[in-house]
């Protein structure tokens, strides 16, 4: 519990986007009785509703009697938990200004871990064991990005293969099967139409989003992405918080990995090929800045739905799979390219504001 221990920061030397990040006040909105819409999705995240809306009307048209049924938004679904888990994990290093391209093979450590020590000592301490062991490897992402100031690419890379490395060593190549019955109320299961995935990633949606807009450790993170050197003289730990955010995407690409075991009913080395990218491009898609300090989880939640959407629609569709492949890969820059966009569009009107003298002239260039 150290880790979330650290002095109070005065809030008055932090900068005005750090000390309103947790709780933003919008000033205008569109109201629905006396709640503003802005309250709950800001305008990137709005638009982003508009585009999953034209998206799903456009797979419906195309194939409607495949897309839009019962048992394909219920496949979706199980598909699109997995990916938010994940991806709210992944929303962590990016608000520190960092990202995390190993929570890939970290599921694969999870899997094979968690259901080892299941077989053997049961169901709890599989779960438990599981999940530590992602978030063990997490720690060390953490400590070397943190503490050694080491490239968040070059460690989480080598992380990469190390763990993907481990997984198939404690498995010895093979999946391990033998789990409990019990263990498929932890993903396989479904709860009338809801499929158990959805369940598990409900339940970390609203802890991620008590951490982000409750507890004091989320307004540090933003802090900390935001303007590093800032949040130091303000007297935030930006070693301990950068080390939380990997901790934290470790522990959430653990439990993706047990989820995702739940549904095999064994325990698979090589699984969460692919999740590294994809829950990168649905966090930047949904707003998260690539450099740290913005995103929220509403954003990254919207973005799942727009990439599962996506993939599903080319699936039915009868879309080769390389092709999909390439398809996933021009979201990916193209979402990099919207990023950079918006930032760039909102230093211009913080440059025009800023040359505005009291009467409300521009300052010349020249």
């Amino acid at each position: 519990m150290g880790i979330l221990k650290s002095a109070k920061p005065d809030q008055a030397a932090l900068p005005e986007a750090d000390r309103t990040t947790r709780s933003p006040r919008p000033s205008s909105g569109r109201r629905f009785g006396s709640v503003r819409l802005s309250t709950f999705l800001n305008g990137t995240e709005l638009t982003l509703l508009a585009v999953v809306i034209a998206v799903a009307a456009a797979m419906s048209i195309w194939q409607p009697q495949q897309f839009a049924t019962t048992s394909n938004l219920q496949n979706m679904a199980q598909q699109g938990a997995v990916l938010a888990i994940v991806a709210m994990g992944q929303m962590f290093p990016l608000l520190v200004g960092g990202f995390d391209i190993s929570v890939g093979s970290l599921i694969g450590v999870s899997s094979v871990v968690g259901v080892e020590v299941m077989v053997h000592h049961g169901l709890v301490p599989g779960l438990i064991a599981g999940i530590l062991s992602a978030g063990v490897l997490g720690l060390v992402n953490g400590f070397l990005i943190g503490r050694l100031e080491l490239s968040p690419f070059i460690v989480t890379l080598g992380m990469l293969s190390f763990a993907r490395g481990l997984a198939l060593t404690i498995s010895g190549g093979a999946p391990i099967t033998g789990t409990p019955k019990s263990f498929e109320y932890f993903g396989a299961h479904e709860y009338g139409p809801i499929p158990g995935t959805v369940v598990v990633a409900a339940g970390v949606a609203i802890l991620v989003a008590l951490l982000l807009t409750v507890s004091r450790a989320g307004l540090y993170l933003y802090a900390t992405g935001s303007n590093n050197r800032a949040a130091r003289l303000a007297g935030v730990s930006v070693t301990r918080y950068t080390t939380l955010a990997y901790v934290i995407s470790g522990l959430l690409a653990g439990v993706a990995g047990l989820v995702l075991s739940s549904r095999l009913a064994s325990g698979q080395p090589t699984l969460g090929g692919g999740y590294e990218l994809q829950s990168i491009a649905v966090a930047v898609i949904g707003g998260v800045a690539i450099g740290g300090g913005k995103g929220r989880l509403q954003g990254v939640l919207l973005g799942v739905v727009f990439l599962t959407m996506v993939t599903s629609g080319l699936n039915i569709g009868g879309v080769d799979t390389f092709v999909q492949q390439m398809v996933i890969g021009a979201i990916i820059v193209l979402a990099v390219l919207w990023d950079r966009v918006r930032i760039g569009s909102v230093d211009r009107l913080l440059r025009t504001v800023a040359r505005r003298k009291p009467g409300g002239a521009v300052e010349s260039k020249a």
